[in-house]
């Protein structure tokens, strides 16, 4: 008792509070800073940003033929990667800055290691997923808006665009479109963006061959700076592309990371979030028009849509993440267009009152601080998993170890 005593002393303390976040987001803006600063040249990231048109259609190819068309024409290719990465990751963090000022959320949710952070703090910044949220949010706007020709045309544009990037974007996109619909009952306004499945389908159809991928990375081989080893092996991201579609549910479960599988550190993260979302009204003041139920309902949905995604591939940290960040640009943007209730949408929220109701605000920031959070290094061990405590910890011992 004693130590739950103090621990709500410690928790009800903004003294003490105050200096943890702010330890927490010092930590974070010498990540992004070495990030910014870092070599060009990223092994995995960069190649994968550079897949191409070169050797024909093939899936993520858009982005990476525009950085070689600018390269061709005197702006360095390395550069703008970089550039974009940075910009879509700030660009994301001042849009949830701005929507956590007008909704009244606590501006600490923002500074827990699973929201803003998590591909920072997984060394995965260097992906385009944060550019991919960006383009959610005008798609997001218009579809909640009446349709008329003009919007359907740009919904469709923007989508296309987003899934001729990655195809990870269908997922993003869909599961929201679809619990719009139900919520509206005019699910067959789904037909008005069958240009956009059938570009799904195309994309998924042609996910790539040995050939294309040796053509590519002939391309781009030119940009691997002089300074690093250059090697006739072909980098992973673009090798993936000839893969086979294989089952890696059951290979993340079986992976055991120092004697953890990674695949429960990851289902038991995922019933975390939803605890936590189906509860966040602990983390908004008093008058605000944030639709919790939708973010709950929004979140559940678009992790079931994105099984596939689970089947396909084993990084799920990104999957997760993209669920959990779309699930608050849709409600964010839901919300200010609508403050009525849904009856679908109540009588499944209520279905799971007694079961995930939590109603002691200090116990739910507590968990949210010190909860693990997979696929963040722990001491030297990459991919493990970690929490808040646990990464200050770590990066007091490097100063420590420097000394």
């Amino acid at each position: 008792m004693w130590g739950t005593k103090k621990l709500k002393v410690f928790m009800k303390n903004k003294i003490y509070l105050n200096i943890y976040f702010i330890i927490l987001l010092v930590i974070y803006l010498y990540i992004f800073i070495k990030f910014c600063f870092s070599n060009l040249f990223l092994e995995y990231y960069s190649p994968e940003l550079l897949i191409n048109y070169s050797a024909g259609f093939i899936r993520r190819g858009l982005l990476g033929s525009i950085f070689l068309y600018f390269n061709k024409i005197g702006i360095n290719a390395l550069l703008m990667i970089r550039l974009f990465n940075i910009f879509s990751f700030l660009l994301i963090v001042f849009y949830f800055i701005k929507n956590s000022i007008f909704f009244k959320i606590d501006f600490y949710f923002l500074l827990f290691p699973f929201i803003l952070p998590y591909l920072l703090l997984c060394n995965m910044l260097g992906f385009r997923d944060y550019f991919l949220l960006l383009l959610t949010i005008p798609i997001f706007k218009l579809y909640i808006q009446k349709q008329n020709t003009l919007t359907i045309s740009i919904i469709n544009t923007l989508i296309i665009f987003g899934i001729l990037s990655h195809e990870m974007f269908i997922f993003m996109v869909f599961p929201f479109v679809l619990l719009l619909l139900t919520i509206r009952k005019k699910i067959f306004e789904i037909f008005f963006l069958i240009p956009s499945f059938i570009v799904s389908i195309f994309v998924l159809i042609n996910h790539g061959t040995l050939f294309q991928a040796q053509k590519i990375y002939a391309k781009i081989s030119f940009l691997i700076p002089s300074n690093m080893n250059k090697t006739s092996e072909i980098p992973a991201p673009i090798l993936a592309l000839s893969g086979k579609l294989e089952n890696h549910i059951s290979y993340v479960f079986s992976l055991n990371n120092m004697g953890f599988s990674r695949g429960l550190v990851y289902l038991l993260f995922i019933f975390f979030l939803i605890f936590i979302l189906y509860n966040f009204n602990n983390f908004l003041y008093t008058k605000s028009t944030l639709n919790v139920k939708i973010l709950f309902v929004g979140f559940i949905t678009s992790i079931l849509f994105s099984i596939p995604l689970y089947y396909a591939a084993i990084d799920w940290q990104r999957f997760i993440n993209m669920s959990l960040l779309s699930s608050f640009i849709f409600t964010f943007i839901y919300s200010k267009k609508s403050h009525k209730n849904v009856k679908q949408i109540d009588v499944f929220y209520q279905y799971f009152r007694k079961y995930l109701n939590f109603e002691n605000k200090t116990t739910l920031y507590t968990l949210s601080l010190l909860i693990i959070v997979p696929y963040i290094s722990l001491g030297s061990q990459k991919y493990l998993f970690s929490n808040s405590l646990i990464i200050i910890y770590q990066y007091f011992s490097k100063i420590i170890f420097s000394l």
